[in-house]
């Protein structure tokens, strides 16, 4: 039998058939099975003669819901438990498969925004270690990304604020609580600059990262200072 895909595409009451669906489908005969279901459907014989078997696996996201269905059809001898499960497999790794790209395609808009942002973002790991800093970053410090990965945001210290400043900005946010105040820090060209910093705990998948927003204030310091 010779299918033309661009007529199966056309016929309508063909492709309601593999429309969506949160239930797999185990056919073994499609004829019984559209007459049983459409009694009154006139195309059932000649969707038949296309169709002889099928069997379907819904892809579900994380969130359980429904992303698409997998249809296998027309397997001579009919199929089987072992080609229902193979489905499964398919199916599941289909649903990996897509929510990791739609994580990527999130995490590279994410990426865009804050590359673009105004404020310097800094994100280190549990330990402390930068692992990522945006353009604002380098702009405003004078370092550059190469030059800060993988080394603490200590890099930056004045000997302006003593211990227990530090250990209280660490206790604050490794309790899950964010902590906000201002930093003055120096740059690489050992100029002095204030911050304003709002700094977080993130957690995906597990993974502790620590998160810093901040912003130069050391103008609207200089004017403030000048008019009090």
């Amino acid at each position: 039998l010779s299918i033309d895909v661009e007529d199966l595409i056309r016929d309508k009451e063909i492709m309601k058939i593999f429309r969506p669906s949160n239930k797999p489908l185990n056919i073994d005969n499609f004829l019984e099975y559209q007459t049983e279901n459409s009694p009154h459907n006139m195309s059932s014989q000649k969707t038949s003669l296309i169709i002889k078997n099928l069997i379907s696996q819904p892809i579900f996201s994380e969130e359980k819901r429904l992303r698409g269905t997998i249809y296998l059809c027309n397997k001579s001898g009919g199929f089987t438990d072992e080609d229902t499960t193979l489905l499964k497999v398919i199916s599941a790794d289909a649903s990996i498969t897509l929510d990791k790209t739609k994580k990527l395609i999130q995490l590279a808009r994410f990426k865009q925004l804050i590359e673009a942002a105004y404020d310097v973002i800094v994100i280190t790991d549990k330990e402390g270690k930068i692992i990522y800093v945006n353009q604002s970053f380098e702009k405003v410090t004078g370092y550059k990304k190469d030059e800060v990965i993988g080394n603490k945001p200590s890099i930056l210290k004045s000997g302006y604020h003593d211990q227990d400043f530090y250990k209280n900005l660490w206790t604050t946010i490794t309790n899950g609580k964010i902590w906000k105040g201002e930093f003055l820090n120096k740059k690489k060209n050992g100029e002095l600059y204030y911050e304003l910093a709002t700094i977080f705990s993130f957690i995906h998948e597990n993974d502790v990262s620590y998160v810093a927003i901040k912003r130069d204030i050391t103008e609207e310091k200089k004017i403030y200072e000048q008019l009090v």
